[in-house]
């Protein structure tokens, strides 16, 4: 999925990934690992957190990393992947 454009369709796929919830998590965390990308605000819409300092916002790399590390504290990585 892509995200980085306002079409009816990145919307849709968008709300879609949303809609089904946390048991999706694990899945978007290892996404984002192998190839980065603005899927990782599905996470902010799932969880309701951001484990982003306000210091990385905007930076795609940094906001991905912190992500990571997140999911690996709350069990959805494990600590190797």
């Amino acid at each position: 999925c892509r995200f980085d454009s306002d079409s009816g369709k990145d919307r849709q796929e968008y709300k879609r990934i949303v809609a089904m919830g946390p048991k999706v998590i694990p899945l978007v965390l290892k996404r984002i690992q192998r190839r980065p990308s603005w899927l990782v605000m599905v996470l902010w819409d799932i969880t309701g957190e951001n484990p982003s300092p306000p210091k990385h916002a905007g930076l795609l790399g940094k906001q991905i990393e912190d992500w990571l590390k997140w999911g690996k504290q709350k069990g959805h990585l494990n600590a190797g992947a």
